[in-house]
């Protein structure tokens, strides 16, 4: 317990024996407590105070991200506070504690606390089908529900509260695109997918228990499969031949010929493996080999007489007209949203998007999801085993592709002036229709 010096309370942790657990002497305010508990792998901090100053230097913005207590704690106000970061954690008034505990004029407030799993990861394999999506509906949530953060100080919460009312969106209007359908080529209809599922557990059940029954069913389901398969594939053929789209049928006919994308054998120097988690750590070294150790770099470190801009505006009119122009067909980043999405529903999602750009510009960080990209090995050329015969290819989130199609002409602008003309493709806008042999 630390208890103030010039007022009459102070601040307490109680902690179960059964836990181990050790005081933190650290930089905090007055009447503070900081406590280190071990709970299996992970390490617990907890952080408790009693009513520190308004004029209080300590700032919780790096150090403490979002604050749980949102219902009254003394009388209609709320004067609890409870921060949290990397876990899951709800608060709900004790009503049992405080009946039989009635030493104050607050309310005991129970705090559940969960771990993640260090074994859970991120996929992307867990897509929704956006094109069955009901784009009507979400629009009119967007428009009569818009996103209002809750964090104002730490830029990666307030994404973070972003995509989770995305993601309340999605779970609703959205339909979830399962394993077996995403492996399948676009022509293969419903009934048909049915039928392959059926096959599947009709294999599996004759592996574990060959019956007569049985093999003829997987014979009767595999002729089905036969007679079904091919009609589907007419059928959408003739569907996309008579819509007319260029892009549509190129891509069809490119699938046809398509190759799986690794072999099965990949081959690394003197090392080759056939599963699939290794040959994933065999490409990620190698692609990592061709980048150069960070060096260490400061703001200061550059003479400029302006280094920041400021001078620039993030509208919803502008974001609006990115959305409108975004390519349909291009992939998708980590966090699994299409640019269809945003196109389909340019208007109420530009608004969204730009409370949350504006926050961005105000606290002057990019989200550290946003720096994280999706690798794709794409080939080049020779013998598709050895692993050197492929490049990377890195795919962003769209939203993060707006914010800098947003400052684009902004950060152009401000650059223009330190770039010569030997600098050719950045400074396009001003010397264009450059031949290959002056570029060269």
């Amino acid at each position: 317990m630390d208890q103030d010096k010039n007022t009459h309370g102070g601040a307490l942790i109680a902690v179960k024996n059964s836990f181990i657990s050790e005081r933190v002497i650290s930089e905090q305010p007055d009447s503070s407590l900081v406590c280190k508990i071990q709970l299996a792998e992970n390490e617990i901090f907890i952080c408790a105070f009693y009513n520190p100053p308004r004029t209080s230097p300590y700032r919780y913005e790096e150090s403490l991200y979002r604050q749980i207590i949102n219902l009254p704690t003394c009388g209609q106000n709320t004067l609890d506070v409870a921060f949290y970061k990397n876990c899951n954690l709800v608060a709900q008034l004790d009503e049992k504690f405080s009946s039989i505990y009635d030493c104050s004029d607050l309310k005991s407030t129970q705090l559940t606390l969960e771990c993640p799993s260090q074994d859970a990861k991120e996929t992307l394999g867990n897509f929704r089908s956006f094109g069955n999506a009901d784009y009507e509906s979400i629009n009119k949530i967007l428009s009569t529900e818009p996103f209002k953060p809750v964090c104002f100080t730490n830029i990666n919460n307030i994404c973070e509260e972003f995509y989770q009312y995305m993601d309340q969106i999605f779970e609703v209007y959205v339909p979830k695109r399962t394993r077996h359908r995403q492996s399948l080529p676009p022509w293969i209809s419903s009934f048909t997918s049915y039928n392959m599922k059926r096959l599947q557990t009709q294999k599996r059940l004759l592996s574990e228990k060959p019956t007569s029954y049985r093999k003829q069913e997987v014979l009767k389901l595999e002729n089905q499969l036969i007679e079904s398969s091919e009609p589907d594939r007419i059928e959408y053929q003739e569907k996309i031949m008579r819509a007319g789209n260029t892009g549509t049928i190129f891509k069809h006919l490119k699938s046809l010929k398509k190759s799986p994308s690794l072999p099965k054998l990949l081959i690394k120097e003197n090392q080759q493996s056939t599963k699939m988690q290794e040959q994933v750590n065999m490409m990620n070294e190698f692609f990592h080999s061709g980048f150069s150790p960070k060096i260490p770099f400061s703001i200061q470190d550059v003479k400029l007489r302006n280094p920041e801009i400021t001078n620039f505006e993030i509208s919803k009119k502008a974001i609006y007209e990115i959305l409108l122009s975004l390519d349909a067909t291009k992939s998708r980043g980590p966090n699994g949203i299409p640019p269809a999405f945003f196109q389909r529903t340019a208007r109420e999602t530009s608004k969204n998007l730009n409370v949350l750009f504006k926050q961005i510009k105000r606290l002057r960080k990019i989200p550290n999801s946003w720096k994280i990209a999706a690798v794709t090995p794409i080939y080049k050329k020779d013998d598709r085993r050895k692993v050197e015969n492929y490049r990377p290819v890195s795919l962003l989130d769209i939203d993060s592709k707006v914010f800098e199609n947003c400052i684009c002409s902004a950060l152009y602008a401000h650059l223009e002036k330190f770039l010569t003309e030997h600098q050719m493709d950045l400074f396009v806008k001003k010397i264009p229709n450059r031949t290959p042999t002056e570029r060269l």
